[in-house]
This record gives structure tokens, C-alpha cells and sequence, in this order.
């Protein structure tokens, strides 16, 4: 039905009721859906909202059609996560503080993951540490927990070792043994060197190629050679089954070697002529 003008009513002329309740019923198809809905073209949403709760909102699905949203923001007031929302109340968030999901539209504060310097925290895989300064062949070690430390790179001939309670390494000086043999020439200083370890501890024994027969053998270490002037070690009194601490024999450790002393008379560990067998075991 096209829209009708209203009936002309001129002063004077009784307006007839049947004509206006023509009028009105024929134009209202203009404004009005089939269901009596006010039309989009006039203002109306073409949808029935009154079962729209508080909160609820209204929105388009389609060209000039309508329908009731549930509302977007929680029972809080918080907007929900279906229209950008966090559903989180992140008024206690700290300075570096993230959000992260922990359920399926939920939020959670999370402690930063940067300290206070701005370094990565060792829980999100970080040192603590600004490691800027190691170099090539650097290590990092930790020094309590969850906090690093560089450990200075270690001199030619060191190794690492762990500390007797397991909790600690560090660069030591490794234990290194050094065998070899020397002629005795008869004097009371002869020195045994170019062994590449500074001997903490030495063993010599003359050398006897006869089945069974008794050789001369001699030791000292650092602490003990160091309690006597002329030096001190432990050597055999006549029978082998037999030791006596004797000075003059091996007489001093030094940094790359030791030294023997023949006490004057031509004897062991440094008789002349005859071939020494020794071991050393000490540090670089």
C-alpha cells in the first residue's frame, strides 16, 4: 500500500473518524514491521528487547536488523575477554608486570619478569646477571640461588675442580706425576730439573739390574724437607725392612725439579756414576 496523504479538512468541516482511522491504519504498514516493530527507517531497531537485561546491549546481525547482546562487561563491571576485555582487575599491577592466560578467558597478574636492573629473572630462564664482560672461553657460575657469577678465565695448566662438599669449583693446580732417571755425580748439590712440575713429593731408587738384590730407595716430601736445613728424607738403614730420616740425601723441591746431595762421601742418591730411577708427583 502507498502512502496516503491526510484527508483535507478545511475551517469549518467536521472531521470524519472512519477517514482518520483510514489514514492512520493505512500509513502505519509504512512504519511498522508485520509485527508492529518500529521500522529502522524511522528509528525503530525491529526487535523486541524487552527481555534485555541490565548490562545488556543491543547490536547489529545483518542489514537493518537487530538483536540483544549479553552484556559485556562481568558481573564486576569488568570487560569481558568475548570483547577485548582481560576480565581481570590489573589495578595492582607493578612496573614490568605482565598478564598472562591461566584458564579459558582468564587473566592473571604476573610478577615482572625483569628485575629491578631490567635483567630477565632466572625463573623465565635468566642469569640475574649482566654477563657483558665474559670473554672467550668464560664461565658462569652460581653463587647463591638463583643468582650468577663469571669465573675468571684460568691460567695455562690449571683445571677445574670441585670443592670437597660438591658445592663450589674453582681453578687449581692439577697433580701431575713426572718419572724419569739421573747419573749420580758424587757431589753434594746435583739438580734434577726440566721436569715440568714443581714436586711436592719424590721417590728414588738406584738402579739394580741383579734378581734380588737390595736397592737403595729414598723419599721426602714438602712438608718434611722443609723441617731441616740440609734437607730430610726417609731412606733405608742397612736392611730394607728398616727406615731411618736421613739429611743430605735429597736436599730440596724446587719449581721445576729437585735436588740430591751425596752428604760428602760419594753415597746415594747421588754416587757417581750410578743411574737413579725417580718419580715426582707435584703441581705445574
Amino acid at each position: 500500500m502507498a502512502y496516503s496523504v491526510p484527508p483535507t479538512v478545511a475551517t469549518g468541516d467536521v472531521a470524519v473518524a472512519s477517514d482518520w482511522n483510514t489514514y492512520i491504519r493505512g500509513n502505519s504498514q509504512h512504519i511498522l514491521t508485520a509485527g508492529g516493530l518500529l521500522l529502522h527507517e524511522v528509528g525503530g531497531i525491529e526487535a523486541d528487547i524487552s527481555a534485555i537485561a541490565d548490562g545488556g546491549i543491543v547490536r547489529g546481525t545483518g542489514a537493518g536488523t537487530m538483536a540483544i547482546l549479553a552484556s559485556f562487561l562481568t558481573a564486576a563491571g569488568i570487560l569481558k575477554h568475548e570483547f577485548g576485555g582481560i576480565e581481570a582487575d590489573i589495578s595492582a599491577i607493578a612496573d614490568g608486570g605482565i598478564l598472562r592466560g591461566d584458564g579459558a578467558g582468564s587473566m592473571a597478574i604476573l610478577a615482572s619478569f625483569l628485575t629491578a636492573a631490567g635483567l630477565l629473572t632466572h625463573e623465565y630462564g635468566g642469569l640475574e646477571f649482566d654477563a657483558s664482560a665474559i670473554t672467550t672461553g668464560g664461565l658462569l657460575k652460581g653463587d647463591s640461588a638463583g643468582v650468577m657469577e663469571i669465573l675468571a678465565l684460568g691460567a695455562a695448566g690449571l683445571s677445574l675442580e670441585v670443592n670437597a662438599g660438591g658445592t663450589d669449583f674453582s681453578w687449581v693446580t692439577p697433580t701431575r706425576i713426572a718419572t724419569g732417571s739421573y747419573s749420580g755425580d758424587g757431589n753434594v748439590s746435583q739438580g734434577i730439573t726440566g721436569l715440568g712440575l714443581a714436586p711436592n713429593f719424590v721417590i728414588i731408587a738406584r738402579r739394580n739390574t741383579t734378581h734380588n738384590a737390595a736397592v737403595w730407595v729414598g723419599m721426602t716430601w714438602d712438608s718434611m724437607i722443609d723441617d731441616n736445613a740440609g734437607g730430610l728424607a726417609i731412606v733405608p738403614s742397612g736392611n730394607v725392612e728398616q727406615w731411618v730420616t736421613r739429611v743430605n740425601a735429597i736436599i730440596l723441591l724446587g719449581a721445576d725439579g729437585f735436588t740430591v746431595d751425596d752428604a760428602g762421601a760419594d753415597t746415594d742418591p747421588n754416587t757417581n756414576g750410578v743411574t737413579y730411577n725417580f718419580v715426582a708427583v707435584g703441581g705445574a
